[in-house]
């Protein structure tokens, strides 16, 4: 699996359309992308955890993922 997934990736794994990834983003309900220049990459080990923690809202995300790379049960960073 690659690691880093473009837009239409990330919408063939959660099952959305690209519009419904897009709008997610820009309205913070999905994982902050990771920037490459010009270009928007997600995590695809980091999109796995959000899924299997409930998909909660960005805000929200960004205060669980520190916990759970702690205890090793969420967000790779290998």
């Amino acid at each position: 699996m690659k690691r880093f997934w473009n837009a239409q990736q990330v919408a063939e794994f959660l099952g959305y359309s690209l519009r419904k990834v897009r709008d997610d983003d820009a309205n913070q309900r999905i994982p902050a992308p990771v920037i490459f220049g010009r270009l928007k990459r997600w995590d695809s080990h980091e999109l796995a955890s959000w899924c299997d923690n409930g998909c909660p809202v960005r805000s929200k995300w960004e205060q669980v993922k520190p916990t759970l790379a702690k205890t090793g049960s969420g967000v790779s960073h290998a």
